[in-house]
């Protein structure tokens, strides 16, 4: 078995699994650092199991290593796959035609662009969405105008390798304080679908965040509220409580402006509530069920938020990402 890649599945399933980032990214640099090497080098460390003189390869990234050169399944990677269960998600994730919020490396993601969007076409997608952070993340590395200019670049150069699925360009761009759009208008009208959410001053007080949140989703260059209570409820960054709003005020404005409420699939954030999704619902916006997948194994976090919108009764047309492409981008370009 190919080692690089017995690495890399290795780090995917670690990630499905909601394993510890820094340990799953052990893994990942263990397979940059072994294909840089050439057939020469990594015959003789072969021969000698020398794998541990890489710098960043351990006690258990060799042995994967030398099981794989070895000609077999490493066990861990045997023991990983057969653990693998089913995560829900019944009729709505087998209807479910792409995912339109992910990070990449560029950002705060764990993976380069090229693999993440290898690991949405090996799950079937017909589309996919690459939507790094905007600029004034720091804390996430969000993109530049020229950084976003360059990485669309760079998706243009993946597209016949990837095709069928199509690769769309996107942001997660932040919502600023004053319900401003946190990159230049001119990049925002480029890309197929934009992502708007809030990520700082998540405790203001209600009626300047409902101005601020419905300021954002009426902007015509909004395509998908993100995580729009911006809770924590599990996972190692702690607990955080639902942004106070009026979210009758913020629905009924998705629905004007043909915004789309996300279902964030992320099991630490299972943004919105049951009790907010219900009330979309009845208001009558649309849905997006995304993963906010940072890394290629938390692409399947999608069937936790067709779960949920399965236990919520939404039905599968009010969600955009079980529409066709051409329908899709005709929604977000209108």
């Amino acid at each position: 078995m190919d080692p690089v890649a017995a690495l890399r599945e290795i780090a995917y399933y670690k990630d499905r699994a909601r394993e510890e980032p820094r340990r799953v990214m052990a893994y990942r640099r263990a397979a940059d650092v072994l294909e840089a090497l050439d057939d020469a080098r990594r015959d003789r460390l072969g021969h000698t199991n020398g794998w541990q003189s890489l710098p960043g390869i351990g006690p258990k990234t060799a042995k994967v290593i030398a099981e794989a050169v070895a000609g077999q399944v490493p066990d861990l990677l045997a023991e990983l796959r057969s653990g693998a269960t089913d995560l829900g998600g019944g009729e709505i994730r087998t209807v479910l035609r792409g995912d339109l919020h992910l990070h990449s490396n560029w950002s705060d993601g764990s993976a380069p662009i090229g693999e993440m969007m290898r690991a949405a076409k090996s799950l079937g997608h017909e589309y996919c969405a690459l939507t790094d952070h905007s600029p004034r993340l720091k804390i996430a590395n969000g993109l530049s105008a020229d950084r976003l200019r360059a990485q669309l670049d760079v998706i243009d150069e993946l597209r016949d390798e990837l095709t069928p699925m199509r690769i769309l360009t996107g942001i997660e761009v932040d919502i600023l304080e004053d319900g401003s759009l946190d990159q230049e208008p001119e990049l925002l009208e480029r890309l197929d679908i934009v992502v708007a959410s809030v990520h700082f001053k998540l405790s203001m007080d209600a009626a300047a965040m409902t101005r601020r949140m419905v300021r954002a989703v009426s902007n015509p260059h909004t395509d998908v509220l993100g995580h729009c209570t911006g809770r924590l409820v599990d996972g190692n960054r702690g607990l955080r409580p639902e942004s106070k709003f009026d979210a009758e005020r913020v629905f009924t404005a998705c629905r004007d402006h043909g915004t789309a409420v996300e279902i964030n699939s992320r099991p630490e954030r299972r943004d919105p509530p049951a009790r907010l999704m219900a009330l979309a619902l009845q208001i009558g916006c649309v849905f997006s069920i995304d993963t906010d997948a940072h890394a290629p194994g938390q692409l399947e976090f999608l069937a936790f938020g067709a779960q949920r919108a399965l236990d919520t009764s939404v039905p599968a047309e009010r969600i955009v990402n079980t529409w066709p492409a051409d329908q899709l981008l005709a929604w977000s370009r209108s």
